[in-house]
Parts: structure tokens; C-alpha cells; sequence
């Protein structure tokens, strides 16, 4: 056993770095997300934080391919670069088979078991109406956990900070607008849904 090279740490502290103000920056607007249904109201805040438990719990199912991803793309790249084409584009079917059906899954669980999470009929209500966006969310979060998996694998982790940091400032705007035009619970789940994009 040795201490890492002043090089080596430089390397590990550049892409521990990146990869740690990625991950503030997304739940950074998790936070905000929250925050702003706190804002609107408590039983807006109720309803989201339930399907966001459902949203999160469902995205378990994808974590083993975004960890297949970073593993078996960084084993072949720079080394073997048809398999390594390969191994994404596998990846990348294999996530939207996955994401369908958890999509199906944070679509159907509000629309029928939202009592399961509450006996009050407005929350359920409210609950079951954006199943539709978390559904549609879950899919496309599915193949983007995944694409981001590939990119690290490939060591392009510049451009996943760039996004990520983009999407805290343009998401913190938007439910900045959302809070302020009234648009309530949908509108917290119109920014979930585009920060999966």
C-alpha cells in the first residue's frame, strides 16, 4: 500500500469534484422542488412528497444499468471501441424496456393505490392527477440514468457538470415560476419531468 502520487490525487480530486457538484446540483433542485410545494401549501406538499417517494423507489430498478454502465463502458473504451458501441446500445434498449415498465408502474400505483398512501379523498385526488407525468417522467429518466452511466464510462464528465449545473439555475427559474403563476402541483411536476430531459 502507498499514498496516491500529488498526480493521482489530482485526477481523483478532478473527477471526485465533478461528480460531487453534479450530484449537489441535482438535488439541489430536488430540494427546490420540494421547497416550493412547501410554499404552495401543505397538502400540495403532502401529495408531492408521496409521488416523489413512488418516483425515487421506482428508479431503484434502473440504478444496476447506470452501475453496468459506468463499469463495463470504462472497462473497453479507448480499448475496444466496437464493443464498447455495442455495450451502449444495449445498455441503452435495455433501459427503455426497464423505464417502460416502471413508467407503466408510477402511472398505475397513484392511479390506484394513492389510498393506500392516504385516507383523504382531495390528496389521493391529487395524488392520481399527475400520475400522467410521473409515469412519463419515470421512462424518460430511466434512459437518461443510463446515457449519463454511459458518459461516465466514456470519462465525459465535463459535459454532464455543464448540464446538470445548467439545469439547477434554468429549473430553480422555472419553479420560481411556478410558485409565482399559481400552477400548483402540476407545475412542480412539469420541472420533475423536464429535469429528466
Amino acid at each position: 500500500w502507498r499514498l496516491p502520487s500529488r498526480e493521482e490525487m489530482r485526477n481523483i480530486c478532478s473527477i471526485s469534484g465533478m461528480l460531487l457538484l453534479g450530484s449537489l446540483c441535482r438535488m439541489g433542485v430536488y430540494t427546490m422542488m420540494t421547497m416550493t410545494a412547501l410554499k404552495i401549501g401543505s397538502l400540495t406538499m403532502a401529495a408531492h412528497q408521496v409521488a416523489l417517494q413512488i418516483f425515487w423507489t421506482l428508479t431503484y430498478f434502473v440504478d444496476p444499468l447506470f452501475v453496468a454502465a459506468t463499469s463495463f463502458i470504462a472497462r473497453d473504451h479507448g480499448r475496444r471501441p466496437d464493443r464498447v458501441r455495442r455495450m451502449a446500445s444495449l445498455l441503452l434498449r435495455l433501459s427503455v424496456g426497464v423505464g417502460a415498465f416502471i413508467a407503466l408502474a408510477c402511472y398505475l400505483i397513484p392511479v390506484f393505490g394513492a389510498r393506500v398512501f392516504t385516507t383523504d379523498p382531495d390528496l389521493a385526488s391529487m395524488i392520481r392527477s399527475i400520475a400522467p407525468l410521473m409515469g412519463t417522467s419515470q421512462l424518460i429518466s430511466a434512459v437518461v440514468l443510463v446515457t449519463e452511466g454511459i458518459l461516465i464510462g466514456c470519462g465525459d464528465l465535463r459535459y454532464l457538470l455543464k448540464v446538470h449545473c445548467f439545469n439547477f439555475v434554468a429549473l430553480g427559474g422555472l419553479l420560481w415560476w411556478v410558485r409565482h403563476a399559481g400552477l400548483g402541483l402540476h407545475g412542480i411536476w412539469i420541472a420533475v419531468f423536464a429535469n429528466q430531459l
